[in-house]
């Protein structure tokens, strides 16, 4: 009877330290590097000075004044477009700086920014349609993208693209792709130039 006794005992105490056993914590998987094609580089351009970052665009984007789809006053944006052979507007590469205490987004995680903004932008385009976001890292810097389309209102054009948005300590960066046709060589140049985008705070 006391051997099982000491049994009883020894199995609740086994169950006690199995019990209180620290639970491993699964680790966080490091998240991609997002970096440009190394063929598509030697198309782009050498680089841009901006006023608050460095960029390669693909070789024939020349500076454009395009209606920024949603508009912060506070913001700045920078546009560039390639034509098509035919002279029409083909291809869009967009930058803009949101400085985040100006407009509330400091207070905005990345996910909550990227939602507010995708909500806006349907001012600037109806029919919409965009892909989950995805994360991953552009030159050191945590970033999300999201692939879209819809129909510009203003000009009635048909477009589709990438929007990625990134931050640092004082502003949100949203760099957008545009194309009017479904060339798909265009649209991984864009890319692969969006994805050499540097923060000014970086360089």
């Amino acid at each position: 009877m006391r051997k099982f006794f000491f049994l009883f005992l020894l199995l609740i105490g086994v169950g006690v330290c199995v019990s209180a056993a620290p639970k491993k914590v699964p680790a966080k998987k490091p998240l991609p590097v997002w970096k440009p094609s190394p063929v598509l580089v030697k198309q782009l351009a050498e680089t841009s000075e901006l006023p608050f970052g460095t960029i390669r665009l693909p070789r024939g984007y020349e500076l454009f004044d395009f209606p920024v789809p949603y508009h912060l006053p506070v913001s700045t944006t920078l546009s560039w477009a390639k034509k098509s052979s035919n002279g029409e507007l083909g291809h869009l590469l967009l930058i803009t700086q949101i400085p985040l205490e100006e407009t509330g987004w400091h207070k905005l995680s990345l996910e909550e920014s990227l939602r507010g903004y995708m909500e806006g932008f349907k001012n600037g385009f109806e029919n919409t349609q965009r892909t989950p976001a995805t994360q991953g890292l552009i030159n050191g810097k945590r970033a999300l993208r999201t692939d879209w389309n819809g129909t510009h209102r203003k000009s009635g054009l048909r477009l589709q693209g990438s929007i990625y948005i990134m931050k640092d300590a004082t502003d949100s960066y949203l760099i957008q792709t545009m194309h009017k046709n479904n060339n798909l060589s265009e649209q991984r140049l864009a890319t692969s130039a969006a994805l050499t985008f540097k923060i000014q705070s970086q360089n």
